[in-house]
């Protein structure tokens, strides 16, 4: 007990003293007292003002953390906090304005109201969790842009008051919603505040929330059977006691093995545990593992290993890097090690198609199985299955030939224009830049929520070279600076062992307080640079077109241009895929050419190197990866600091894009490049596509008109429809119904919309990432020890 007491307190001790420390010590480097600065901090703390002014802003801010904690005790990271709390609080806000009760009786609705809106949409990540697998990480992120979108959407639209015409708000709440102050109270006490100052009466709600919260999690069998599920999820390895026939049971269970001490610390009160009695251990008979069971007709099949390669989930379409596996090469970049072949002389059976062996004992049986002819449909998915390059291609030309049918159906020739393929792919070269960076460390196992930080980190230190030496400066140094954040994110996870999710996400929050201390320091009182932006970027970065196909130049000589003339005759699906290549040749800039080399340079570097082999094995089992001598250790920190490097050039991009850094200059593009990954599958092609679908909407956004707008819900009403009749044809019938639904209400939208409202475009990439991740997450195959725990000595 006092053990536990001892380090509950000093790890925030421990916290708050390394924070002065680093805080002393940016403070020297910048030639500022930190003796003086937290003096006048503690004078801002010496009056009841700014006492009072602290408790009413970290009301909100602890209720939102014991919202999550209560996830994080059974394992879960609710990320979406924000996007609960945005919408709850508009939908509650006019709610509450709508309506006329008495006091007491309208501040309870507007609670309830509140907690039911949060509730339901957190329930929506909840139901994917459990009833499609997805993760939850992921789809709260998305849900977050989601809910801030459409409540842009419901202000403007539905509940904003036309009074205001400065700030864009609900109509105020009437007083009888107001939470009355805790001011009385405290002059009942005989203490009074300064004029001005009021305590707000949300206070007694959160005391209540934080009783609340401790006897539900941990005085109750709900908390316990909450924590329990926690405990077992959240480390795998070290409780396995409590997966294989010792979990805790109903009636009080008590679990053996690493977990035991942990889980019977946690028991409520007045319940009581007792062991499960096991059967003690078969022995083997003598001799018994020379006895082989032969079945006559039958083939012998080895049991999997490493060596003769069980196929990881995930990698069933990586003949190159399973190749190296099945040939025996070893992992520690040794000599291949030799295997038995059949000779050609006849050392063995001629093996023929439909011919299966069968080796048992002293003798060899050959059986001879004739196989049907393969229909079509066969035969076209073998050659999907089997040509690396075709399944990318059957999707672009799927996809361009609904957008082409879009197109004509809303009258919107601008939809598949040229010029609005060029726009998208310029915008997803960040995103994509992103996506890779994510792809090296998930591949390696670790999940990189700080890819938005390792961006901003990017900006900025592009911002900083690119005054000083020019463009390409700042492409080299913004991938360095987003280095130094992925260095951190190794730092955090690989040897200290800290939470992926947590380490992320504390890099996200780091990144842009350090930028702008940073800027103040640097770019304050240098050409035009202030706090929130950088000094102008010398030179250009320049862009290409390519003669012949798209009118660039031959050495000073004006080449034609078919594809651009082949795009202006507006023809079905010709026009379109020619739309389409003259947006990949023309004036395409030379980073965005830098963004999609990355492409075949990481599909080479991942799956056909020594190096990718080693990165990938990190990532599916670094136990057996570190058995035949794999530095995992090591291959994780490259991975991540690659990681890094990749997506600070995303952020160099950006810069490079309007010639400087400015602050929030990513706007989530970090989080759009992790959904785009998994999007993507974890693989380079995939990632692009992901990320073409967040640029694609972006670009039409900027399009003159509303048809290309329009347009997205006949795409929408199209891919809705053909997925609920695939669903049905396969005898999902729930799910089939659901998407006939949704195609149905996109098409009626399309027909009764005139003008659409942005914020509609602007959810809709998060909206399809959430329905490829609830429809084809049994498809979606991450790395299997993906943000887990790996220490020496673990499987």
């Amino acid at each position: 007990m006092k053990s536990r007491i001892f380090y509950a307190l000093a790890a925030p001790v421990i916290a708050a003293v390394l924070a002065i420390a680093v805080s002393s010590i940016a403070l020297l480097i910048a030639g500022h007292s930190p003796v003086e600065t937290f003096q006048t901090m503690w004078q801002y703390l010496d009056s009841a003002d700014s006492l009072v002014n602290i408790i009413n802003r970290a009301v909100p801010y602890y209720i939102a953390g014991v919202a999550v904690a209560i996830g994080f005790k059974m394992g879960l990271f609710n990320i979406g906090a924000d996007g609960q709390y945005r919408l709850a609080a508009l939908i509650a806000a006019a709610a509450g304005a709508a309506v006329s009760l008495p006091a007491p009786i309208h501040v309870l609705f507007v609670l309830v109201v509140a907690v039911a809106v949060g509730g339901a949409w957190a329930a929506v990540a909840g139901i994917l969790k459990v009833t499609r697998g997805v993760n939850e990480v992921v789809s709260t992120i998305m849900l977050n842009f989601i809910a801030t979108g459409i409540s842009a959407f419901l202000l403007a639209e539905y509940f904003r008051d036309n009074t205001a015409t400065l700030v864009a708000q609900t109509k105020e709440l009437p007083r009888s919603a107001w939470v009355p102050s805790l001011n009385r109270l405290l002059e009942a006490f005989g203490y009074h505040l300064p004029q001005g100052t009021i305590l707000e009466g949300f206070l007694i709600g959160a005391i209540i929330v934080g009783i609340g919260y401790y006897v539900v999690v941990w005085r109750s069998r709900f908390g316990f059977e909450l924590r329990t599920t926690g405990i077992e999820g959240h480390d795998p390895e070290g409780h396995r006691a409590l997966r294989h026939g010792r979990r805790p049971h109903r009636d009080g269970a008590a679990p053996d093995g690493p977990a035991a001490p942990q889980v019977r610390r946690h028991v409520p009160h007045g319940h009581r545990l007792h062991r499960h009695r096991h059967r003690p251990a078969r022995q083997e008979q003598p001799g018994g593992h020379r006895r082989r069971r032969l079945r006559v007709g039958r083939p012998r099949t080895r049991r999997p290993g490493f060596a003769t390669h069980r196929r990881p989930p995930g990698d069933r379409q990586d003949p190159a890097g399973h190749a190296a596996l099945d040939r025996g090469d070893r992992l520690r970049g040794g000599p291949p090690l030799r295997q038995r072949r059949p000779s050609a002389g006849g050392g063995g059976p001629e093996r023929l198609p439909g011919v299966v062996d069968a080796r048992g004992g002293g003798g060899v049986m050959t059986t001879a199985v004739a196989s049907p002819p393969a229909s079509p449909t066969q035969d076209f998915r073998a050659w999907l299955d089997q040509t690396r390059w075709a399944r990318p291609l059957v999707f672009a030309l799927a996809a361009t030939a609904i957008l082409s049918i879009s197109r004509i159906i809303a009258d919107a020739p601008d939809m598949t224009s040229g010029s609005t393929f060029a726009a998208a792919i310029g915008a997803s070269a960040p995103i994509l830049l992103a996506g890779l960076g994510g792809l090296y460390s998930e591949r390696a196992g670790i999940v990189n929520i700080g890819l938005e930080g390792m961006m901003i980190m990017g900006t900025w230190f592009a911002g900083w070279a690119g005054y000083q030496w020019g463009p390409w400066a700042a492409l080299v140094w913004g991938g360095i600076g987003g280095m130094l954040g992925g260095g951190l994110h190794a730092l955090a996870t690989v040897t200290f062992g800290v939470d992926h999710i947590v380490s992320g996400f504390a890099i996200n929050i780091i990144a842009p307080g350090l930028c702008r201390y940073l800027s103040s320091v640097l770019f304050v009182g240098r050409g035009d640079g202030t706090i929130t932006q950088s000094p102008h970027m010398k030179g250009d970065i320049g862009t290409f077109t390519l003669p012949f196909l798209s009118g660039g130049s031959f050495f000073g000589w004006k080449t034609p241009d078919p594809l651009g003339w082949i795009d202006d005759q507006r023809w079905f699906f010709v026009s379109d895929v020619a739309g389409l290549l003259k947006g990949f040749t023309t004036e395409m800039a030379w980073t965005t050419v830098v963004a999609l080399l990355l492409i075949p340079f990481t599909v080479y570097l991942v799956w056909h190197t020594a190096f990718g082999l080693r990165l990938r094995s990190s990532g599916e089992r670094p136990g057996a990866a570190y058995s035949l001598g794999v530095p995992v250790y090591r291959v994780r920190y490259a991975a991540v600091l690659i990681s890094g490097f990749v997506a600070g050039l995303g952020g160099a991009w950006l810069a490079i894009d309007v010639k400087g850094y400015n602050q929030d200059q990513t706007a989530g593009r970090g989080y759009q490049g992790l959904a785009a990954l998994i999007f993507g599958n974890y693989r380079p092609v995939g990632t692009f596509g992901g990320a073409g679908v967040f640029a694609y909407s972006q670009a039409l956004t900027q399009r003159i008109g509303t048809a290309p707008v329009l347009a997205l819900f006949v795409v929408a009403a199209i891919i809705f429809a053909l997925l609920g009749l695939r669903l049905c044809s396969k005898g999902q019938f729930l799910g089939g119904i659901v998407a006939l639904a949704v195609a149905a209400l996109a098409g009626w939208y399309y027909s009764v919309t005139d003008k659409v409202n942005n914020q509609l475009v602007f959810i809709t990439p998060y909206v399809v990432v959430l329905i490829v991740l609830a429809f084809a997450s049994q498809h979606l195959r991450p790395p299997a020890w993906d943000g887990r725990p790996w220490r020496k000595g673990m499987e």
